[in-house]
């Protein structure tokens, strides 16, 4: 069963659209009734509120990883985060890995979403990631998503 969010996406196309991945950690993590949500997820919702007020969202997944939607239709901009276990106490934020996929083709979207997410850490995401664990848990490599990360926040 996938997110509906998701579903909605699909249906009008918009995952179609140009794909772009960051990775990040979170600062730290709002806790709901039986989930945490990142601080990173807040601010992407945040950015898209800001374009647009009416945006669907929705949260999928369970136990140690999750995965949070976000549409705005008027914008054309689809973001998942998706939100792993990379260590032993699943609540720490260092031991968390994410990965965010923006569908859009506006890029000016693109690099406000990361700006908004750069903001997480006082000093900026890159100089705060834990990029072994990122590695790890996505099978990326490192030397790729800082040069994404550059490319956007010039």
């Amino acid at each position: 069963m996938g997110s509906k969010v998701r579903q909605q996406a699909d249906s009008l196309g918009i995952t179609q659209q140009q794909l772009t991945t960051l990775y990040a950690q979170a600062h730290r993590y709002r806790r709901t009734a039986s989930k945490f949500i990142p601080d990173v997820g807040d601010e992407i919702r945040d950015f898209m509120t800001l374009i647009n007020p009416a945006i669907a969202q929705d949260k999928a997944g369970g136990g140690r990883n999750f995965t949070f939607h976000y549409l705005s239709i008027i914008a054309n901009l689809y973001v998942e985060v998706v939100d792993k276990s990379a260590g032993l106490v699943a609540a720490n934020p260092s031991n968390r890995a994410i990965q965010i996929n923006i569908y859009s083709n506006n890029e000016e979207y693109i690099q406000g979403i990361a700006k908004a997410v750069n903001q997480v850490f006082e000093n900026g995401m890159l100089a705060n990631i834990d990029w072994k664990k990122i590695e790890k848990t996505f099978k990326v490599k490192s030397e790729d998503c800082i040069a994404t990360w550059n490319t956007l926040l010039k």
